[in-house]
This record gives structure tokens, C-alpha cells and sequence, in this order.
């Protein structure tokens, strides 16, 4: 039997966007939620998802937007002096492989911010997603891929856009 499952993503982004996501989740739309570990609105979405035990939580890995969790210090190729990420997502097909240490650390700061926020165990199967797709970019693909047992990776969400398609020929 196939399940249905409808997934909204960024929530944490903003206070506006998180207040709408937990509505459609409590009007039975919503079955799962993809929450951004480096959203300005992180803890009232952390508080909503422990306020629905029901519903499917995945990490929406952001390094495209917004500040990053490390210092700039930690991740220079990534972030600007501010802590901003400065690349965009076409940006992760051209960029140096030598970047791949900064994004598995920000990736795990932020897989990790979840996991302890909603108090998941270390042996708790966790899903992922991309913010704009960025994990289906093959140098944070391959990433995420050697972080997975670290992790705890259970569930990796694969976006079917033809963009993308020539990227991807894995079926998580």
C-alpha cells in the first residue's frame, strides 16, 4: 500500500512562515515538515513539532541562505564576513571540491541542532531534504552521503525536476 505524503519545507525561516506551515499541519494537509536548523523563527518551530508528535520531521539542509550556524571563521569558502552564505545553488556545481570539509561541518551542525532540539537520541533515524535542492548538487551529495552513518541518516528526500534529473540516479 502506498502512503501520501505532503511535505512542507522552510519551516523556521520566518515567524509568518512557520505560524502558516503549523496551521495546514493542523487542518490535516500537512503530513510532514522540513525545518531549517538555521531559521530566525528555529525555536517556535521546534515548539510546534513537539506539539504534533504525529508528524514526519526532516533536517532541510540550508547552505544557500541566510546566516550558517558555524563562525565564518569555520566555513570562509561558504559564508561572507557576516556569517551569510554566499553561494547559491548553481553555485555548488562549479565550486572547488576543496569546500567539501566546510560543508560536511555545517551540514553536521545543523543535522545535529535538530537532533538535540527535538531530543532524538543519537541512534534515531533522522531524514534530510535540501533547502533550493542543494543536496542534490553531486559535491554536497556525495557529502551528505559520507555523513549518513554519522548521522544517522535513515531517509533522503530526492527531488524529481527535470533540473535536476541529470544529477540524480539514486532512489533514496
Amino acid at each position: 500500500m502506498r502512503e501520501l505524503i505532503v511535505s512542507a519545507d522552510d519551516l523556521g525561516l520566518s515567524a509568518l512562515n512557520t505560524k502558516t506551515i503549523l496551521e495546514t499541519v493542523d487542518q490535516g494537509s500537512v503530513t510532514s515538515v522540513s525545518i531549517l536548523a538555521n531559521g530566525y523563527a528555529f525555536e517556535t518551530a521546534i515548539e510546534g513539532i513537539l506539539k504534533r508528535p504525529q508528524l514526519r520531521i526532516s533536517v532541510h539542509m540550508n547552505l544557500t541562505e541566510g546566516k550558517a550556524l558555524l563562525p565564518h571563521e569555520h566555513i570562509p569558502h561558504l559564508t561572507d564576513r557576516e556569517g551569510n552564505f554566499k553561494l547559491s545553488p548553481l553555485g555548488f556545481l562549479f565550486a572547488s571540491r576543496t569546500i567539501c570539509n566546510e560543508i560536511r561541518a555545517e551540514l553536521f551542525a545543523q543535522i545535529q541542532q535538530v537532533r538535540k532540539a527535538l531530543g532524538f537520541t543519537p541512534n534515531t533515524p533522522i531524514a534530510v531534504d535540501g533547502h533550493q535542492h542543494v543536496h542534490v548538487a553531486p559535491m554536497v551529495f556525495d557529502v551528505l552521503i559520507a555523513l549518513s552513518q554519522e548521522c544517522t541518516i535513515g531517509e533522503v528526500r530526492i527531488p524529481e525536476e527535470p533540473f535536476y534529473a541529470a544529477y540524480v540516479s539514486i532512489r533514496a
